[in-house]
């Protein structure tokens, strides 16, 4: 179907200036094609010169386009900033957007409102657009211009990884409620505010698609416009999406002519496929044979084959953009069937498909299967289907898992029992009785997600090269501290308190950056998230840059670089432990200096001051001689009552619990951090008030703090016992597994455990890894 949405440069009357000037940088006035060049770059963007390359003089085409040769001695080109053609094209970009809303003054005072509040995202989308037009938008229609304005996280790497996409076929074949799945790139309060009010720039941007859409149909179809057909079913398909909208006009047409509009809505909102199967060819007889290439860095030969059981997202279809691999995680999220919040729909679709995208990447066996029908239940959930008709696919998979647990020598009487468990809820259509089974027998099967801590790990590895040979401040505490909240407030945000609704009706207290003042421009900020509820949402170590003139004034120069850390030894999970005990160290070590802002949550606090004491080994597991090093730590106190004397609080707990106990007078260190808390506050204490409060006195107080100088010598990072535990018991399954897959003659199960195997000797450095992989490839 076509649409008349696009704003195309045939849509605006292009100004004879821009025609000339255009043709005067480009040299085009004695060029037979000037007029195609012309029309092209202002429709497609200035990539459109590509094209125009062996036309073009080449001193004239290297002033817009470098060529460079990568490292497989390919031609590769890019786009040069800011050159005049490029601010040609951006005002005219602006000049379309402009005439494309002369009967829209809402959106178009909302676009003018960004362009002054949020320069730097506002020029960032003029710069992208001019520069490729629709070619990673999928549209140039005003829709696609609000889109790119909200959704400011989808930064201009997103563009090239399909997101934006992604996010525009979910809003044009979900309504406006698509955009939940997206809410990591848009701020809560600016996502809320579009989808409370039907007059909000993005739903009139998208009635408008909608609109369009549907009176072509409609006509197509011989379906006149009466009683305002045509705008009634363009505000239910806005708010409900293709097929809940137009199920709103079906009783106010005929029948056969409802069911025509049903086939042709049904190709624009995709199709599954299938996948095949790829099975590997190779023959080894032993895993010394399979391992040869395992020996050095070569990884080992992908055998892997697909057998996922919910279909595949066509380009038609929204893919689900993924965060999480974890079905851990995911359970804290999940709430009894058909009663999802629709927060928790956006995080569970996040969840799903990394989900598929791990199962990808596995050999068929019962760690795969098991993330088959957890997988298959999450989406059931999801979309609130009936499980009755799903029963054909879940038996055959329960069937394989059972065969699968006995021939890798999994059948224990605890899993018998999970077993007869998970056979009981099946019968019963039980199903988050059914996913909390699953998870706690993938549990048992495999203790440690080593895909989690491998994306974990890289992550950590691309956060340390922005602050290699840095002067930074590391925030440490437990979840639940204010760390990620604490950042934002000293990075200038004025922050609010709001309600979240965690389950219907069910509310829990939340602070968060006001968007009606703040505008984020610190892109560092896009990697710190807040959670309501007591959970840590930060997976790994994210810099954020402050420039000192933003919280000053202009007469201050400098920066700081604030680090937002992973807890240490908390709720995290062991992957998050052995990737801190990894990654992190790493980051930190890489430094030319640290500064550590210590947090301490009143929530926390416990009646003998629990909370002061688990900060303080914190402090003292992480940084060796600590006692020599308090020069370099700083106190903060967060979700303290005003009228609450943090220092006399302190010298209570020393007093009272600390100086009566044997025990705890013998932890010599501990008491030597506490004595050093109680002395930083003799003065005052800084109890954090990130509504009311001012970041200028904080941070004056931790710039005079001194750095800890050469970090890898004084910074370690040990993993817990119970991770350690945790990463013994995975190396002892997977070296089992490699025996039991050798004696059934399963090459690819081989192949598979052996690269796990190998995984863990290198992110653990630990003996007991090294011995279970060398002995695994003496079977």
């Amino acid at each position: 179907m076509s649409s008349t949405t696009n704003v195309t440069a045939s849509d605006t009357l292009i100004n004879d200036n821009t025609i000339e000037e255009i043709s005067r940088i480009l040299e085009l006035q004695d060029t037979e094609e000037k007029e195609q060049i012309i029309n092209d770059v202002l429709k497609n963007g200035r990539q459109a010169l590509v094209k125009y390359e062996r036309i073009l003089i080449p001193e004239i085409y290297s002033v817009e386009i470098n060529k460079s040769i990568d490292d497989q001695s390919a031609v590769v080109q890019t786009l040069i900033q800011r050159t005049d053609l490029s601010e040609l094209i951006k005002q005219h970009v602006y000049q379309r957007w402009k005439t494309a809303c002369l009967n829209q003054p809402k959106i178009w005072e909302f676009i003018v409102k960004m362009k002054d509040e949020n320069k730097e995202h506002f020029e960032s989308v003029l710069q992208h657009t001019a520069d490729y037009d629709s070619t990673y938008t999928k549209s140039s229609s005003i829709l696609a211009v609000i889109l790119q304005i909200l959704f400011h996280g989808i930064d201009n790497e997103s563009f090239t990884k399909t997101i934006f996409i992604d996010l525009w076929n979910s809003v044009t074949n979900k309504g406006i409620q698509g955009c939940k799945d997206f809410t990591q790139y848009i701020s809560e309060d600016d996502l809320n505010e579009q989808l409370a009010d039907c007059d909000s720039p993005l739903f009139l941007a998208l009635r408008i698609y909608y609109y369009e859409q549907l009176s072509e149909l409609f006509k197509q179809n011989k379906i006149p416009d009466t009683r305002n057909l045509y705008s009634l079913a363009a505000d239910n398909v806005t708010k409900k999406g293709w097929l809940n909208g137009i199920e709103s006009v079906k009783n106010k047409i005929p029948l056969v002519k409802y069911e025509a509009l049903l086939k042709e809505i049904a190709p624009m909102i995709g199709s599954s496929v299938e996948v095949p199967e790829l099975r590997s060819t190779s023959t080894p007889t032993s895993a010394s044979n399979l391992a040869t290439s395992t020996r050095d860095n070569t990884p080992l030969p992908n055998t892997t084959h697909l057998e996922l059981i919910t279909p595949i997202p066509t380009p038609n279809q929204p893919p689900i953009i993924g965060i999480w691999s974890d079905p851990h995680l995911a359970s804290s999220t999940t709430t009894p069937f058909g009663n999802v919040t629709l927060d928790e729909k956006g995080k569970q679709r996040l969840y799903l498909k990394e989900l598929r995208h791990d199962l990808a990447t596995m050999t068929s066996c019962a760690e795969k299967t098991i993330m088959e029908l957890l997988l298959h239940f999450e989406a059931e959930l999801l979309e609130d289907s009936m499980f009755a008709n799903n029963q054909g696919t879940v038996i055959p998979l329960f069937e394989k898992l059972q065969d699968q647990i006995k021939k890798q020598g999994w059948l224990s009487e605890k899993i018998q029992e999970n077993l007869r468990d998970l056979n009981r809820h099946i019968q019963n259509h039980d199903v988050p009785l059914l996913m909390r089974s699953l998870r706690e027998l993938l549990a048992k099967i495999r203790p440690l997600n080593i895909q989690e801590i491998q994306k974990l790990v890289e992550k950590a590895r691309n956060a340390a090269e922005l602050i290699r040979d840095k002067e930074v401040i590391l925030l440490i505490g437990e979840t639940g501290t204010g760390k990620s909240t604490t950042i934002q407030f000293l990075a200038g945000c004025k922050m609010k308190a709001t309600k979240v609704e965690v389950e219907p009706g069910k509310f829990l207290e939340h602070i968060t950056i006001d968007k009606s003042i703040t505008s984020i421009t610190n892109r560092g900020l896009k990697n710190v998230t807040t959670s309501a509820r007591n959970k840590s949402e930060t997976r790994y170590i994210a810099p954020v840059t402050i420039q000192l003139k933003d919280i000053f004034g202009s007469y201050e120069t400098g920066e700081i670089i604030l680090c937002d850390a992973p807890g240490f030894g908390d709720t995290a999970g062991p992957e998050v432990d052995i990737a801190n005990s990894v990654g992190v160290v790493e980051a930190i070590k890489g430094c030319k200096s640290v500064k550590i802002l210590a947090l301490s949550s009143y929530k926390s606090l416990g009646d003998r001051g629990q909370g002061i004491q688990k900060l303080a080994h914190l402090l003292i597991n992480m940084v060796h001689s600590i006692e020599d090093r308090l020069s370099a730590i700083c106190y903060v106190f967060t979700k303290y009552p005003s009228n609450v004397d943090i220092s006399a609080l302190l010298f209570d707990i020393k007093r009272w619990k600390v100086d009566t106990d044997p025990l705890l007078q013998r932890d010599t260190v501990f008491v030597t951090v506490l004595t050093d808390m109680i002395e930083k506050t003799m003065d005052g204490a800084e109890n954090i008030d990130p509504i009311r409060g001012d970041p200028k006195t904080i941070i004056k107080k931790f710039k005079k703090a001194q750095g800890i100088m050469f970090p890898n010598e004084v910074f370690k990072f040990s993993m817990s016992e119970e991770t350690q535990a945790c990463a013994a018991n995975q190396v002892q399954r997977d070296n089992s597994s490699v025996r039991y897959a050798l004696k059934y003659k399963d090459i690819d199960l081989v192949v598979y455990y052996l690269n796990k195997l190998k995984t863990l000797k290198h992110l653990l450095k630990h003996k007991t890894a090294q011995d279970a992989y060398e002995d695994a490839l003496h079977f």
